[in-house]
């Protein structure tokens, strides 16, 4: 037993090899002894802690200070001459009915500093309830021991004093090896300036909360980690030292520059392609606009940002594609058809576009990724092929009606001739010649009729209604049919190319009618329904079952109808009845 000045009783209670913090004061001191254990430096903390002036300790041997119980230190004192770390812990009960049990632990390891060896020893004093408070030791001590992160103690000057496994794991240097060296042992020559900043923060009594910098490992390596630092204070409030805990990032800091590379990358990717890509939320806020966006739109996206994307849409039209967005919300797996719109600039000027709509989730959110295509130039193109078609048609026509029918009207001629000749020889064969020219004069006047069909007068493009009338007159007269025409709307469709593709495929499906499916009846019908317009042909033909090719491959027309509704934004179909074909066409109204 040693007496100390503050009569305190010191009990050892083993030899458990570990280093813990306490959530109440904590004393630290630090000793300088020779290779025979004799102390030849020690630090004022060392009074408050053993209970001796400094002159009294350094008169002393380092086994004098401890327990008389711990007997075993001239061992551990051939083991530091040997480079070993001796740790050493022990507790003292507090007289006079406290409340408290004073915990102490050392940490000795030899420092090699040529001529002379030293050995530096840390010690840590801490006072905590008696009732299990060498239970609660124990626990700190394994946890900190068995913790994942990096827990080094360290005075005011950056000397370590303790280092637990994790450390040893983390930075590559054992307990021995780093307890005793300055923190610069870990620190980069980049963060030098960084760990001034953190010892003077520490000097003033303040902590470091969770600071992402970087260290350095025994084989040179770079970590990054997660830096908390807190002061140590004893019981008179000094500060004593710090205790820093450490956790690998590398990994996440990784994660995370890879996380980077990937949005840089993705975003040059949607910076680069034609199409507009928007994200919009279920309700049609606009939360991403593409340069494409902007290029096509004419909007930069910090204007367009947080704005509903029926801005994007010409009147009428967005309402369907909002009333898209509100079906297919229900259904977070559905994926939005293509669509063709009319699409609005910042300018007000309309264009035809092509959208589709997938669901996505953003951040847990039913989200829109909506890719839009510019159909300006496509469209352009298309028509120029329709109006190339149809000169092709009308150059056929005119050669069909004035060069192939005077052949025709020649040949019936001379064909009439001949049989005259004939006739007046009183020959037999006079008959059959004057069978010919009858055959010539019908194929004559069918190719006439087809050609004048083709050759038809110039569109009435003022209003849809007048052309579908004229078209009614017309095709009678020429095919001999009875044709009638009903159209409900109130809008007055004046667009010239909407009424000269509606004109076309209304005279397409009569001449088809006629010439294949040999009606004598059709019926027209143009009905308004919402933003739509239906269009509906029908007639009293054989129908497809009489032909040995489908429908469409019979004639060629009816691509070119299924195309011109293509170029309105529409959709045509056929259907066969009980007697005769129906063509349904439903287009938007623009």
């Amino acid at each position: 037993m040693v007496e100390g000045a503050n009569n305190i009783r010191r009990q050892t209670f083993g030899e458990h090899q570990y280093s813990y913090q306490s959530s109440g004061d904590i004393s630290h001191c630090k000793l300088i002894l020779d290779l025979a254990g004799h102390i030849i430096r020690c630090d004022k903390n060392a009074e408050s802690i053993f209970g001796y002036p400094s002159d009294t300790i350094l008169a002393k041997t380092i086994h004098q200070l401890l327990p008389q119980e711990l007997t075993k230190w001239k061992s551990h004192l051939q083991a530091l001459r040997k480079g070993k770390t001796v740790t050493l812990s022990w507790h003292t009960e507090e007289q006079n009915g406290s409340e408290f049990t004073r915990f102490y632990f050392m940490s000795a390891s030899l420092t090699q500093k040529r001529p002379t060896r030293t050995i530096t020893t840390s010690i840590f004093a801490s006072s905590i309830p008696i009732i299990g408070s060498i239970e609660k030791c124990q626990r700190l001590a394994a946890i900190i021991q068995s913790s994942d992160d990096a827990i080094i103690g360290k005075t005011l000057d950056g000397v370590i004093t303790s280092w637990n496994k994790a450390a040893e794991k983390l930075y590559g240097y054992s307990e021995k090896e780093a307890v005793g060296q300055p923190i610069n042992l870990i620190v980069p020559d980049s963060k030098k300036v960084e760990l001034q900043e953190i010892m003077h923060q520490l000097r003033k009594g303040n902590s470091i909360e969770h600071l992402e910098t970087q260290r350095i490992t025994k084989q040179g390596g770079e970590l990054d980690i997660s830096l908390s630092i807190s002061p140590i204070k004893d019981q008179d409030g000094n500060l004593t030292g710090a205790s820093a805990i450490a956790r690998d990032i590398t990994e996440k800091k990784q994660l995370e520059k890879d996380f980077q590379q990937n949005v840089a990358r993705n975003q040059a990717i949607l910076d680069n392609v034609s199409e507009a890509i928007i994200t919009i939320t279920n309700e049609g806020v606009i939360k991403s606009f593409n340069k494409a966006a902007e290029r096509i739109f004419g909007y930069n996206s910090s204007e367009i940002i947080d704005q509903n994307i029926n801005l994007l849409f010409k009147s009428r039209r967005e309402l369907v594609f909002q009333d898209h967005l509100k079906s297919d919300s229900t259904d977070p797996d559905n994926t939005a058809n293509e669509r063709e719109l009319q699409g609005k600039r910042k300018d007000g000027s309309t264009f035809p576009i092509k959208a589709s709509c997938n669901n996505v989730h953003i951040n847990g959110q039913l989200s829109f990724f909506c890719v839009i295509t510019d159909l300006t130039n496509q469209r352009k193109l298309e028509q120029r092929i329709v109006e190339i078609r149809e000169m092709e048609q009308l150059h056929l026509a005119s050669y069909l009606h004035d060069d192939v029918g005077q052949t025709l009207s020649g040949l019936r001629l001379m064909s009439l001739n001949l049989g005259r000749i004939l006739e007046s020889n009183e020959l037999e064969v006079a008959g059959k010649v004057h069978e010919m020219s009858e055959l010539i004069r019908q194929v004559d006047e069918e190719l006439r009729d087809l050609a004048r069909g083709f050759l038809a007068s110039k569109i009435d493009t003022n209003s849809l209604r007048n052309a579908l009338k004229q078209l009614k007159i017309k095709s009678e007269k020429i095919y001999n049919i009875h044709c009638k025409l009903k159209i409900k709307s109130n809008t007055a469709i004046k667009e010239e190319t909407t009424i000269q593709h509606v004109y076309r495929i209304t005279q397409e499906a009569i001449r088809n009618a006629v010439i294949h499916g040999k009606a004598d009846e059709i019926n027209i019908f143009l009905e308004e329904r919402g933003n739509n317009l239906r269009l509906e042909i029908m007639d009293n033909g054989i129908g497809f079952s009489e032909y040995h090719k489908p429908f469409q491959d019979v004639d060629h027309g009816i691509s070119t109808m299924k195309y011109r509704a293509h170029l309105l934004g529409g959709q045509l179909d056929l259907f066969e009845m009980a007697k005769g074909i129906k063509l349904s066409c439903i287009f938007p109204i623009f």
